[in-house]
């Protein structure tokens, strides 16, 4: 999964085909059209409090008593916020490396200890 910094206003669940997946928007009405357009079942959206990220709007669903009484809701937003954090670790250490690899400056101990950070 790709990590960005757009925010949404809208988050939940809908059921395609027996696959429970998160979903993410910024108009409630339209999303929900376009879910029932596309044969989507047990839509469960919620307007969210302020604009956030996808991770954001993740750990607020699960944060929300409407959710997270249900075990299908709580296992998928677990597994969506440990993806979603591991990739934005990975970034971060793929973004140092580089940076100090473009250095000019830049020792091999600094290149090996950039390699580890996490």
């Amino acid at each position: 999964m790709i990590t960005t910094n757009k925010t949404f206003t809208v988050a939940g669940f809908s059921l395609l085909n027996n696959v429970l997946k998160v979903r993410f928007a910024n108009n409630l009405q339209q999303r929900i059209k376009v879910l029932n357009a596309n044969a989507h079942t047990q839509i469960n959206l919620v307007t969210l409090n302020s604009a956030q990220t996808k991770l954001q709007a993740a750990n607020s669903l699960l944060n929300n008593k409407h959710f997270n009484t249900n075990s299908a809701y709580v296992s998928l937003l677990n597994a969506y916020i440990a993806a979603n954090t591991l990739n934005v670790v990975s970034a971060t250490t793929s973004a140092t490396v580089k940076k100090v690899v473009a250095n000019k400056k830049a020792t091999k101990k600094q290149v090996k200890t950039a390699q580890f950070v996490v």
